[in-house]
């Protein structure tokens, strides 16, 4: 039961580079693609809010691994997180969506029937992980270790670096997610980190 209109929640779930997508049945987003969400209830917490919604609407089971940003306004807050696929198969709930799906997130932002925020959402969503992704390449045996990375120290979807200071079996998998989010978001994020400290 929806017993409140002011506290919303919504989720980004990406699964083997696919973002979980509906489409809409009513409202200023009808007929278009968005990610899954919708209102808290009474005395409900905003992750277990963001379980039970993407849940209802798209029979997938997601575990929330943190918030990817807030919208505050007189009207009502938006709370968006960062979800983990767990289980489940794309179901329609039938009501509030026609249709759900896993997208590419490249034909995402392709997409004219998708909503605005979602593009810019998975992009937000892209970026945070690429650089939560670079930042388990270092290990802290130097005081500080710089690594920049762009678009012109990647080659053909895969990350040139000369830094020998990384955990084994992750720089690979870190290369290539590199490669993809630079392919979505048009260029793969700088980051500075000292002491595994972002800056």
């Amino acid at each position: 039961m929806k017993d409140n209109y002011f506290a919303g929640v919504g989720a980004i779930v990406i699964k083997d580079q696919k973002v979980l997508l509906v489409r809409h049945t009513y409202g200023a987003a009808k007929g278009k693609l968005l990610n899954p969400g919708g209102y808290m209830n009474h005395g409900e917490l905003p992750t277990d809010a963001v379980k039970r919604e993407v849940l209802e609407e798209t029979g997938i089971t997601v575990n929330p691994a943190g918030m990817l940003c807030i919208r505050c306004s007189e009207k009502d807050w938006y709370m968006v997180f960062v979800a983990d696929y767990v289980s489940g198969e794309v179901t329609s709930d039938g009501d509030e969506n026609s249709e759900v799906l896993f997208m590419d997130c490249n034909e995402l932002l392709q997409r004219e029937d998708a909503t605005d925020t979602v593009k810019i959402l998975v992009r937000l969503a892209l970026e945070r992980t690429c650089l939560a992704l670079l930042r388990s390449l270092f290990q802290p045996i130097r005081p500080i270790t710089i690594c920049t990375i762009n678009r012109h120290n990647t080659v053909g979807g895969q990350l040139r670096h000369k830094d020998t200071n990384t955990r084994s079996g992750h720089s690979e998998q870190i290369c290539q997610f590199a490669g993809f989010a630079h392919s979505v978001v048009g260029q793969v994020p700088k980051c500075y980190v000292a002491d595994h400290q972002p800056h």
